[in-house]
């Protein structure tokens, strides 16, 4: 980690952070790349209720026996 005084750190300006150095490695998504990815990881935006349900009854189990 580098130290920097006070006086460094406010004039840092964060836009320039990042820059554009690894952009070709990154790449971009388009409008229709990225409504097909949150599609595909919406299943995992749900709860299942049922297997907390479990957890919270074992918990609750286990508190009660000790």
């Amino acid at each position: 980690m580098i130290k920097i005084s006070l006086e460094q750190a406010e004039e840092h300006d964060p836009s320039k952070a990042v820059g554009h150095a690894l952009d070709r490695f990154i790449g971009t998504w388009s409008a229709e790349q990225e409504a097909e990815v949150l599609k595909a990881i919406e299943i995992f935006e749900q709860v299942n209720d049922s297997f907390w349900q479990r957890e919270k009854a074992a918990a609750l189990g286990s508190a009660e026996a000790g």
